[in-house]
């Protein structure tokens, strides 16, 4: 619960799925669930996540398994029976949210922040009330300031996201919309009188509707647009960062790209703020790469892979969470495309599948999955 959003989003949805698997081994005594557990493991091991660390504290997934098991024989063997039931209520998992709303407010709550002090960072406090009770009041850009002052991330909205249904009206106004559909022509012309605004909606919507626009004449021409924006510019705050990824698509000069990410690495030591769970470095580049993989340009691809690595001071540390690992390993499989791509798009087909099993298939995973099976059907 005290975990920051910020990096154990992904940590903490594979512990509540794997205490959901050993809650569902308890109550049902189910060899077939100890098989799902048994995947979940092996997953867990190729993933190099079987041992987590949160808080200092340190859980072997393996360890508890084992002793959940161990338990279970024990208490089998006493007949203690009833005693069972007390382990599994201690085992309940903290209700799912109806709306987002609730998710939202329960966050807060979890996090140990007072909706007073939202309001003396900006964010209108009679604005939130109103946001708990109908979620069509938030709009995108509010949506994305409230992310940066409360912490939550793209991985939490998504996450929470995926279990509603989804209205016309969210996905004309807001980001749960956003999060699910292509963007609507309404959002696109809402943010018209911002131009970074207009421009990442533009480039959202298309990569919704066709996972190969990245090779496209117009992914081209919108990120010349947003790379001489950029240049223009003396200092970047939130909003051009979220375009400085739809930029270095066009960036292919090496001093330019050095220093771009100078900026970036500086800028994010300075601010401590960003609103992806995983390193700007990282997540900066993978617009270009996947623009270069369509292309076939795999200089490129090997170029901007070795930039993204080489260039993130806190690769090290963040190796140890789910999310840097994940997508560290797939830009490592980016670089041996040109020698057998379909080889190549098996194993991130099978490093996605694996996250799929500790996660759930939910729509980040199908995301990826598509561009995936996209360039398959490109390279076969």
């Amino acid at each position: 619960m005290r975990q920051p959003a910020r990096r154990s989003n992904v940590e903490i949805l594979l512990l509540q799925r794997f205490t959901g698997l050993l809650r569902t081994y308890l109550t049902m005594d189910s060899e077939v669930v100890a098989a799902e557990i048994g995947v979940f493991l092996m997953a867990a091991q190729q993933m190099g996540v079987r041992e987590m660390t949160m808080n200092t504290v340190q859980t072997s997934l393996v360890a508890v398994w084992t002793r959940l098991q161990l338990s279970k024989q024990q208490l089998h063997a006493q007949k203690m029976a009833e005693t069972l039931p007390a382990i599994i209520t201690d085992l309940t998992l903290q209700p799912r949210s109806q709306s987002f709303g609730e998710a939202l407010r329960r966050r807060l709550k979890d996090k140990h922040i007072r909706v007073r002090s939202l309001e003396a960072l900006g964010f209108s406090k009679s604005k939130l009330y109103r946001v708990f009770e109908d979620v069509g009041t938030l709009m995108i850009d509010e949506m994305l300031d409230l992310m940066r002052i409360i912490g939550f991330e793209t991985g939490d909205i998504v996450a929470v996201l995926m279990w509603f249904p989804l209205d016309e009206q969210n996905a004309r106004t807001n980001l749960y919309g956003a999060s699910h559909s292509v963007v609507s022509p309404a959002v696109v012309r809402q943010s018209a009188t911002d131009i970074e605004d207009c421009y990442e909606n533009e480039v959202y919507a298309a990569v919704r509707a066709d996972v190969t626009w990245f090779g496209t004449e117009r992914a081209t021409q919108v990120a010349t647009a947003v790379a001489n924006l950029l240049r223009e510019l003396d200092e970047w705050h939130e909003k051009e960062y979220r375009l400085v990824k739809v930029g270095l698509m066009v960036v292919t000069n090496e001093d330019e790209l050095a220093m771009w990410f100078r900026r970036m690495r500086q800028d994010h030591r300075d601010n401590r703020a960003t609103r992806v769970y995983t390193d700007r470095q990282i997540d900066a580049v993978e617009y270009a790469i996947f623009g270069a993989l369509f292309k076939g340009d795999f200089d490129r691809v090997r170029q901007l892979v070795r930039l993204a690595l080489t260039n993130n001071p806190s690769l090290t540390n963040t190796l140890r969470y789910t999310a840097w690992r994940w997508r560290v390993e797939s830009y490592r499989l980016y670089e041996q495309f040109a020698a057998n791509p379909l080889e190549t798009i098996r194993q991130l087909k099978g490093l996605y599948n694996n996250y799929a099993v500790l996660l759930g298939d939910g729509p980040l995973v199908q995301y990826y999955q598509r561009r995936y099976d996209a360039l398959w059907q490109q390279y076969r």
